[in-house]
């Protein structure tokens, strides 16, 4: 998990060093991209976590799709897949 972490950091970092090189310039779509990505992972992170709770899981996806949609759905089994269950 820690290391996890530090891969997530040197990522971020290396975004942040992308970003400031093309200071000056617009880039809306990949900022979107980017905070849409960092979710995910963060999700993910979550879902590899012992302590999370689904409904911590489940505010995660609420952030990244639309509750009751079909990925949101999908997101729910692969939590209930993973940890055996509700929690």
């Amino acid at each position: 998990m820690l290391s996890n972490n530090r891969e997530a950091e040197q990522e971020d970092l290396g975004d942040i060093i992308a970003e400031e090189k093309s200071r000056g310039r617009k880039h809306p779509k990949k900022a979107v991209s980017l905070e849409r990505s960092r979710r995910i992972e963060k999700a993910c992170r979550m879902l590899e976590d012992a302590q999370c709770t689904e409904r911590e899981f489940l505010a995660a996806i609420r952030a990244i799709v639309p509750d009751g949609s079909a990925e949101f759905l999908a997101c729910a089994e692969l939590w209930r897949k993973f940890r055996g269950g509700k929690s």
